[in-house]
């Protein structure tokens, strides 16, 4: 009896290892491609025409050769009507309080901005009648001429009523009506979008869907399923953190993997694995763009097919092998889609970068307490960046593109400062009151902007400084005077 080779040549391995682009390119047309469900959902983020245009391009480069798990048909049947019906509901949440920061702070701000008008406003005349009071009489200097004192008057009515005539209520309702306007024509577009799923059709269309697993076998990949994720051997561990691990559901990762490797056994081909998966358990971290398959899984499938195994996410595969082939706008389009995947991986990485420059930034925007304290300490403080994410991406001509992110700063900073009252007539000390207080609380939003380009890899690569600039300032500013404290306490035992 032949005894079964258990080892695997070092060369074979390392030739496994370092399996690239340029290799995957002098085969191509030869290889299978095989869809996952992640990568399949991602074409309903593209505008139709792109994304008709992708699965054009796939059936012509690869005609029959283009496979569907019957697994990953499930997760899709599943999941595509969320999808597709994930950007109504987020027009649906716009007009809806706590739901979209970014148009309800343009309601909060324009209505803050009414309610301070008017004590700014009454604070400009109770000041000017003081003002007034003071320089009237002629008699005497110093004194302003009457006439004078009545253009000024004039003037300061005239930008009151002007101040008074802009009606915030009126420019909410303009804001919401163009918003509301144009919201509608784009709920019915994708609404007839909805109605007709090409995508769908094209997908079942180019796609051969493999067939699905018997009860018994599934039962038989769950009892190895439940060792592998044990020893953290992908692909799928990962989602028996938050699935039920006694639920069939927290195999499907694995139901998909067995199914990929039977594919390229019986067709005896190399196969392509297009998945937007981005988990551990699927994609090897260390790896330079963090998008490499494990090892773990490069070695399975060749020691189960003989043949090799490629993993892309949609937008770099179609990037680096189908981009010539696609419309100008259509790869416009995915360029920018898979530059915004790279930098929302790395944004904890940029987040850490800017952070103690912005802290610099912000704190320079608060005054801490004035000159007149004899001193003054930090007692308490909080700064945490509360949210930040990519805003806008726009290409240039030059094949740069610039990225704008928008963040939100919370802030809270308590001062402790100390008038000086006198000596003590025994020890020569000096003597201080008790604490004046000032707290800053609230938050400010600040915008980061980058330049960049894509090289051959598609790997980032900075063209000048990130750039941080602040935007909107929503520090409230309270402080309270020893003096007035001590007034309250002796009108509270006075009492």
């Amino acid at each position: 009896m032949k005894r079964e080779n258990i080892f695997m040549e070092y060369k074979e391995f390392i030739e496994l290892k370092n399996q690239n682009n340029e290799e995957l390119e002098s085969i191509i047309s030869d290889v299978v491609v095989i869809f996952d469900s992640s990568a399949l959902l991602t074409l309903y983020s593209y505008k139709k025409s792109t994304s008709l245009d992708i699965l054009n391009v796939f059936n012509e480069k690869f005609r029959d050769r283009l496979y569907l798990p019957s697994h990953v048909k499930f997760e899709y049947d599943k999941n595509k009507e969320t999808v597709r019906n994930k950007p109504l509901k987020k027009y649906d949440k716009l007009f809806i309080e706590n739901e979209e920061p970014h148009y309800q702070k343009i309601v909060g701000e324009i209505t803050k901005l009414r309610n301070q008008s008017k004590a700014v406003l009454k604070s400009v005349l109770g000041n000017f009648k003081t003002f007034k009071e003071e320089y009237h009489k002629q008699d005497k200097y110093p004194s302003i001429s009457i006439d004078v004192l009545n253009q000024i008057e004039v003037i300061l009515e005239k930008y009151i009523y002007d101040i008074k005539e802009i009606n915030s209520e009126q420019t909410l309702s303009k804001v919401k009506k163009l918003l509301m306007t144009d919201v509608d024509l784009k709920k019915e577009e994708l609404n007839e979008q909805l109605k007709n799923d090409e995508l769908y059709e094209k997908i079942i269309k180019f796609f051969q869907i493999g067939k699905d697993y018997s009860f018994r076998k599934k039962l038989e990949i769950v009892f190895e399923g439940i060792k592998r994720y044990e020893a953290l051997i992908p692909p799928g561990y990962k989602d028996a953190e938050k699935k039920d691990i006694d639920s069939l559901q927290a195999y499907g990762d694995l139901f998909v993997w067995k199914q990929v490797i039977e594919i390229g056994k019986e067709l005896n081909k190399t196969c392509v694995f297009i998945s937007d998966d981005i988990k551990e358990d699927w994609n090897d971290k260390n790896s330079k763009n963090k998008k490499e398959p494990r090892i773990e899984l490069v070695q399975e499938f060749y020691e189960e097919t003989k043949n090799k195994f490629f993993k892309y996410s949609l937008n770099d595969f179609v990037g680096i092998f189908l981009e010539k082939e696609l419309k100008p706008k259509s790869t416009t389009e995915i360029i920018i889609q898979n530059i915004a995947e790279i930098l929302k991986a790395n944004i904890k990485e940029l987040e850490r970068d800017i952070y103690t420059g912005l802290r610099d930034m912000v704190l320079e925007e608060i005054e801490a307490p004035g000159d007149s304290d004899y001193y003054w300490e930090l007692d308490e403080e909080y700064y945490d960046i509360e949210s930040f994410d990519i805003s806008s991406i726009v290409k240039n001509d030059e094949e740069v593109y610039c990225v704008k992110y928008i963040g939100l700063i919370k802030l809270y900073r308590s001062y402790l400062s100390y008038d000086y009252v006198g000596r003590d007539d025994d020890t020569k000390e000096e003597l201080l009151s008790i604490a004046n207080t000032m707290i800053y609380d609230g938050e400010i939003s600040f915008e980061i902007i980058r330049k960049i380009r894509l090289d051959s890899e598609n790997n980032i690569e900075e063209e000048n400084n990130v750039e941080i600039n602040l935007l909107t300032n929503n520090i409230k500013v309270n402080e309270t005077h020893w003096e007035d404290n001590q007034e309250e306490e002796w009108e509270d035992d006075y009492i």
